[in-house]
């Protein structure tokens, strides 16, 4: 059960042992942009964890990021 609000979305959501998260994908790097926007998504959602994929990561995570 995704929570979308009518407004910004994460590339998707997943649930890991009960809580919700979003996933923000980039094809390349992980950047700072790719930080922000999935620390948007974070405080929007009001989630306390976030998922970063892309093959590279370029960028400090904020606290609560994960990547993969």
């Amino acid at each position: 059960e995704a929570p979308f609000l009518n407004v910004e979305k994460p590339d998707f959501f997943i649930k890991i042992k009960g809580i919700v998260s979003p996933v923000e994908i980039k094809k390349r790097v992980f950047d700072e942009k790719a930080v922000n926007q999935l620390s948007r998504y974070m405080s929007l959602y009001k989630m306390n964890v976030g998922y970063g994929v892309a093959p590279r990561i370029s960028a400090k995570l904020l606290p609560g990021m994960k990547t993969k």
